[in-house]
């Protein structure tokens, strides 16, 4: 803990960071801002049958990048999604992008390779087959490319898995949603 009157970097930031609070709070105060962001809390989550997203219209963005918890795989793209305007519960969602490797060892000095998992989320609330990619080569990119049927949510998990193609190995494993 630091006192009050110690100059350190650490105490230095912690106080800076403390009177960036206090002061955005006192400018929420002075427009009034937090009871409209006192009704939003407020308002019920939705139930488990909504599909918020439907509501909106069509998504085409970025996602990512997307990095392993070691940093040395990464993932970044694009994601459409298309509802038909007679059947917005049949909307097709395509997922691109690309998977680096971006680890420079060997497999003599721990090298490892790149690995991403997309799983898609059905408005009928199953599952659409997982999409993976692996990636073995230092400084190289792989293409994502692929097209899911009636989804909702999309979370994707980047990893790194030993030389060879065995299992993700799951302390540097990420996951993050992409889809809504």
């Amino acid at each position: 803990m630091h006192r009050t009157g110690e100059t350190d970097n650490k105490g230095v930031l912690r106080r800076h960071s403390i009177k960036t609070v206090l002061a955005v709070a006192a400018a929420l105060v002075a427009t009034g801002a937090t009871a409209t962001l006192a009704a939003a809390a407020s308002d019920p989550a939705p139930g488990p049958t909504s599909v918020p997203f439907l509501l909106d219209p069509d998504v085409d963005r970025p996602w990512g990048p997307v990095w392993s918890v070691s940093f040395w795989a990464m993932a970044r793209g694009n994601i459409k999604v298309h509802y038909p305007s007679d059947a917005p519960a049949m909307n097709q969602v395509h997922v691109t992008g690309w998977l680096y490797d971006l680890d420079h060892r060997r497999q003599s000095e721990g090298g490892k390779c790149a690995y991403v998992r997309f799983d898609g989320h059905t408005i009928g609330g199953g599952r659409s087959p997982a999409k993976r990619y692996e990636l073995c080569g230092h400084g190289k990119a792989k293409p994502i490319d692929f097209t899911w049927s009636k989804v909702d949510r999309v979370r994707l998990m980047i990893c790194q898995t030993a030389l060879g193609g065995s299992a993700p190995i799951p302390s540097t494993c990420k996951a993050t949603g992409i889809l809504p």
